[in-house]
């Protein structure tokens, strides 16, 4: 585990920096009062009996590393200035002094992208288009990857390219699809782009590819088929790499805690999330969180953007909305 150093002598903090020190220091009293509160008991008896939906608070101080850590994480990651409440809860939800940092060195690492990050984004995937591959409208019919009932970000993603900044004046709506059945019988093209917001295990964009490639089958058409994202996993994307004729993806990114440490520090880094991942209840809405242990198939995932719903590929220790013992979490993130 990285170890955040700190002078001796204390901290030397900005004026941000001193509000979140009182802010955490708030906490620690709080966390104080709760183990006087215990021993009291213990002497006198309990007076009431604890409610389940109480948050269960660490009994682990928080350390001088882990001030350090806190306060660095509001200068890199802007957005958790809004979320000090659930991350107050996370730390709280430590029992190690390993399991905090671990959660901190996480966020410093997350992609997180604010509207204009995103639109950034997608400005990329028009580039990639217009600039690297050199297509226009005239030859390419750019899709959403949904093609089933319930809204999907990748129409939001094609629906932005609309108005990305295209160098000629010939694209249109007609160029923009809102999802791959609509592609089935039109006029189809020498080029398909096919687009999401994200890539997690590649799983479900190789199965998307595969299904619009059967139905072209009958057309006997047989275009070159591109896959473009906002952000993919690596391993994602070089699983479905070998299915199109051309990947892009404006943000690649690693596992959060495997292509993250130096070998010797990834299990005791994975055993460290896992039993965090004990106080989660055993189902949310997503499903069974065995299947979503480190995020989806161990995707360990660190992305998310503004008023977005974060993929189920991500640590579900930020998004998973149920403890343990069936009473509501306050989350940093959000996963419907």
């Amino acid at each position: 585990m990285r170890v955040v150093t700190t002078s001796q002598d204390g901290f030397r903090l900005s004026h941000s920096q001193t509000a979140a020190y009182y802010k955490q220091e708030t906490i620690r009293q709080e966390i104080l009062s709760n183990e006087l509160d215990s021993a009291t008991e213990s002497i006198e008896g309990p007076s009431a009996a604890a409610q389940p939906s109480e948050l269960p608070r660490s009994k682990v101080r928080l350390s001088r590393q882990t001030f350090a850590t806190i306060f660095s994480l509001t200068e890199k990651q802007p957005w958790l200035k809004e979320k000090q409440l659930p991350l107050s809860e996370l730390i709280d939800e430590c029992t190690q002094h390993e399991q905090q940092l671990l959660i901190c060195e996480l966020l410093q690492r997350f992609t997180f992208l604010d509207a204009p990050g995103f639109q950034s984004a997608v400005q990329r995937i028009a580039d990639y288009i217009q600039n690297d591959l050199g297509l226009c409208a005239a030859d390419c019919s750019i899709a959403a990857s949904e093609n089933g009932r319930y809204a999907d970000s990748s129409q939001l993603v094609v629906y932005m390219l609309k108005t990305a900044n295209w160098k000629s004046h010939d694209w249109n709506t007609t160029s923009f699809v809102s999802s791959l059945s609509g592609l089935v019988g039109s006029d189809i093209k020498k080029n398909l782009f096919i687009v999401d917001e994200f890539i997690g295990t590649g799983e479900t964009a190789e199965k998307k590819v595969n299904w619009i490639k059967d139905r072209l089958k009958s057309t006997g058409a047989n275009p070159r088929i591109y896959l473009a994202v906002v952000a993919g996993m690596q391993g994602g994307i070089n699983r479905v790499s070998a299915t199109v004729d051309g990947i892009f993806a404006a943000h690649k990114l690693q596992r959060g805690i495997s292509d993250a440490y130096p070998n010797a520090e990834v299990q005791p880094n994975i055993d460290a999330m896992k039993a965090l991942e004990t106080a989660l209840g055993a189902e949310g809405r997503r499903g069974k969180l065995g299947k979503h242990s480190l995020g989806y198939k161990g995707s360990e995932s660190l992305y998310s953007r503004a008023n977005g719903n974060t993929p189920n590929n991500v640590f579900p220790i930020f998004w998973w909305e149920i403890r343990k013992d069936g009473s509501p979490r306050t989350t940093v993130l959000s996963c419907i």
